[in-house]
């Protein structure tokens, strides 16, 4: 497949929010008077634009803009504590910020800004500032990670990788113009701002950009239906939150649901299914990937997280050598949509590809006999416990088959000479504490059952509901020390 160089919004796409819609020629203007403005704000090919406009057309726009000014956009949430968002402009060297007008952050990033409307993108005010920065070689995105695997990073990804995600998932979805995809994760994330916003735009596509903070649970399939949306992307805490606590489905516009960010439990994706009568495919990738590069299979349910296009995908044993279909190893990719290099970090780019190219994804799986990748886990949660490798997803999905358990998050403690699991525990409702061990005990050998159990009222996730289990552990460690 040919991949595009560039990131063009098609002239049939239209963008809608809060009752306000932007369709062909106007949001073409909105995007080309966005990038006129900031040409005059004097941004360059290769500056870093700040993108902080919410859940929001204007943060959108924004980031189509700062592309076609040959710019890197820089996708942040302007909801996060100032102090942090401060030291991630700093490590970017932002040149111009774009924000929604009446912004909290206006005049505290020391930029030159622009605020949009958030519904219309017509710039409000203009606000120039005297900013040094050295601009880059490539336009494109700098995202930084979620943190889950430890301090953020900032990934460059070229306009040319994002293209070619953005041609993947066109190929593999078929989105054309008929297509109304119903945007309700964070744009600042390359799941939300990827996947449910550039790729339909490009397509050609509606994006309906919707917030669950306005609306809530009990109204998602009837602003689903209102919205006429027929397609949808999660994260498995929001369809877990669905089976649980939604009406029934009252939406017959939808045909696809799909799930992505981090792993979907099979049994959870089969209990939406039943209950609402929706296909949920689950999805695989990371932000170094340019969001997705395991595509679902539509044309029937598969237990993986989807299939990579023909050799951009392996999985490696220990012995350097390719695993045999169903064998466990390290995921690895190769491909037009990875990322550049992590900004301001040689270290971590040298140290994340291998030396034949390969980009080291952290993560274990295996692929099946039909190309389809199931994973197990991250390389650093595998538990030692006395040689015996303890993967947590395993015991995690043991313990969510429980009726009364809702979420579960298994951990290593260091003990001596070896690892012992302890597992964090959400209750489903009222429910009293079960004898989880004796659960376990039926349903796992000895070695892999936790030695402890600690209930929480939620887990730790990220904005885009990835489980924080780092976070997790050096908890379970201050509390048991050496002896769980």
């Amino acid at each position: 497949m040919r991949y595009p160089e560039r990131v063009r919004c098609s002239p049939q796409a239209v963008m809608s929010a809060g009752g306000h819609e932007l369709a062909g020629p106007a949001l073409m203007a909105a995007i080309q008077g966005v990038s006129s403005t900031l040409d005059d704000l004097g941004v360059r090919a290769g500056d870093r634009v700040i993108v902080g406009a919410g859940n929001t057309p204007a943060h959108v726009i924004g980031v189509l803009a700062t592309l076609a000014s040959g710019a890197i956009a820089v996708p942040l949430d302007a909801s996060s504590p100032l102090s942090r968002l401060q030291r991630l402009v700093a490590h970017a060297e932002g040149r111009a910020a774009v924000l929604a007008v009446d912004s909290p952050l206006s005049g505290a990033l020391g930029l030159s800004e622009l605020a949009l409307d958030p519904f219309s993108a017509e710039p409000a005010s203009v606000t120039p500032r005297d900013v040094q920065a050295t601009p880059a070689t490539t336009a494109g995105l700098l995202l930084y990670t979620s943190g889950s695997t430890g301090d953020p990073k900032g990934v460059l990804l070229s306009e040319g990788a994002v293209a070619a995600s953005l041609a993947q998932a066109k190929q593999v979805f078929g989105w054309t113009t008929d297509t109304r995809m119903l945007a309700v994760l964070p744009l600042h994330h390359g799941h939300g701002l990827l996947m449910t916003a550039l790729a339909p735009l490009v397509a050609g596509g509606t994006v309906l950009i919707d917030t669950l903070d306005v609306w809530g649970l009990s109204g998602f399939w009837d602003r689903a239906n209102k919205t006429r949306a027929t397609n949808v992307s999660l994260v498995p805490a929001l369809v877990q939150l669905l089976v649980r606590l939604s009406p029934d489905r009252e939406s017959d516009s939808l045909r696809l649901a799909t799930c992505a960010s981090s792993r979907l439990p099979p049994a959870l994706r089969e209990a939406f299914e039943a209950r609402f009568e929706l296909p949920l495919r689950d999805c695989y990738g990371m932000t170094e990937t340019s969001s997705w590069c395991a595509w679902p299979v539509l044309a029937a349910p598969s237990s993986g997280v989807g299939r990579p296009a023909p050799g951009t995908l392996r999985v490696m044993g220990d012995d350097g050598v390719e695993a045999a279909p169903g064998e466990l190893g390290r995921v690895q990719v190769r491909s037009p949509q990875l990322f550049t290099h992590y900004w301001h970090n040689p270290t971590a780019t040298a140290t994340a590809y291998t030396t034949d190219g390969w980009f080291q994804t952290g993560d274990l799986g295996s692929l099946d006999a039909s190309g389809a990748l199931h994973l197990r886990g991250r390389s650093t949660d595998v538990i030692d416990r006395a040689g015996m490798k303890i993967y947590p997803e395993e015991v995690d999905e043991v313990l969510c088959t429980h009726p009364a358990v809702s979420e579960a998050a298994t951990v290593g403690v260091p003990a001596e000479l070896t690892e012992l699991p302890v597992t964090f525990v959400v209750l489903d409702g009222d429910n009293e504490a079960p004898d989880l061990a004796a659960w376990c005990a039926e349903r796992l050998p000895g070695w892999m059952c936790p030695t402890r159990f600690l209930f929480r009222d939620a887990l730790p996730r990220s904005a885009t509901g990835k489980l924080a289990r780092g976070g997790l552990q050096r908890e379970a460690a201050m509390l048991f020390s050496e002896k769980p």
